[in-house]
């Protein structure tokens, strides 16, 4: 049993779950959004989504959720939420999520009540609110949701006792996430669950597992049927991990968080991005580039401070202090690039 009151951040990993980076130009917005229906918006924003324009994604959700018709409000509020969450904009993500999960229930619309609650918790597990979380997500499974919805709460459930060194529990949670996607026909959920599962090995040091499951997820991207640019990222972010950790294929290693890191700069996805950081300065110290790695601390420590996540700043106060003990230069007559 997790203990509350404990405020470990939760595993990037998760769905609902790092010179400095070269932002990938986007293209302009366009004034406004067209489309024929709500319907045709709401897609439009998930493509959008998936794609890393978050602004585009989230013009389109604002749009849809002023539909007449209860279920694509839920699911446009929902997935505005999710937006605001991937933005570290916790207060105005907490409420989008609450508000969804309202016309859900208002209307009878339990999968869809489940999935704004799977948000709400994740919202607080990304904020170290590991109680409060907890008891959404249980909330949430309590209405019974469809196998897609309850393989999504069950893999954050996973990632919640990961991320507090229960590793039976949260191998458990994601097996039992693994069969609802399976259930569900779901391959981009299938492959979210692979990384957590690959997560699961890095932290008990399996790291040629861990390797070896996120080399296959990344290869089998290739068959979704539309391309994924955040699953994409996610992915180049763990393999590169397993590398650096490894001390293997530095280069890339090196290019894959380069990769990752330009994907969800530009995308303005924080949580990712603070992950990213921390990853370049493990890659950038094992080839030897100390005043790289220190380069990324500082940026990930910054981030850190600015969306409020005290455990992740204490990690990057950490690891700045360990590097500076480890080097001839101290901290005075270093410049931050």
């Amino acid at each position: 049993m997790i203990i509350c009151g404990a405020t470990s951040p939760p595993a990037v990993a998760s769905p609902w779950f790092p010179s400095m980076p070269r932002l990938h130009p986007q293209p302009p917005l366009a004034a406004n959004v067209v489309s024929d229906s709500s319907t045709t918006t709401l897609a439009d924003g998930i493509r959008y989504l998936r794609g890393g324009s978050l602004e585009r994604a989230r013009l389109c959700f604002e749009e849809a959720s002023r539909s007449s018709d209860p279920q694509i409000r839920t699911e446009a509020l929902r997935r505005l939420a999710d937006v605001k969450r991937r933005r570290a904009e916790w207060d105005d993500a907490a409420h989008l999520a609450q508000q969804a999960a309202g016309v859900a229930a208002a209307h009878g619309l339990e999968d869809d009540e489940a999935a704004a609650m799977n948000i709400h918790a994740t919202i607080h597990l990304q904020r170290g609110e590991v109680c409060r979380a907890l008891e959404i997500y249980q909330a949430a499974l309590a209405r019974e949701p469809d196998p897609l919805q309850q393989g999504l709460i069950c893999q954050n459930l996973g990632t919640a006792y990961a991320q507090h060194g229960q590793l039976e529990e949260a191998t458990e949670w994601y097996a039992r996430s693994s069969e609802n996607f399976r259930i569900a026909g779901r391959r981009r959920e299938a492959l979210l669950a692979r990384i957590n599962q690959g997560n699961v090995q890095l932290d008990r040091g399996r790291l040629a597992a861990a390797e070896t499951i996120f080399r296959d997820a990344l290869a089998s991207t290739g068959a979704l049927p539309s391309p994924d640019a955040e699953l994409q990222g996610l992915l180049q972010m763990n393999l590169a991990e397993a590398l650096g950790r490894q001390g293997k294929e530095l280069d890339r290693a090196l290019a894959l968080i380069l990769s990752a890191t330009g994907h969800f700069a530009s995308a303005a996805n924080r949580p990712y991005l603070l992950a990213c950081y921390r990853v370049l300065a493990l890659v950038s110290e094992r080839r030897g580039e100390v005043e790289t790695a220190v380069s990324a601390l500082k940026h990930g420590r910054r981030l850190a401070r600015e969306i409020g996540s005290g455990p992740e700043l204490a990690h990057y106060d950490r690891e700045l202090s360990r590097l500076y003990r480890h080097s001839d230069d101290p901290p005075a007559r270093r410049s931050e690039a």
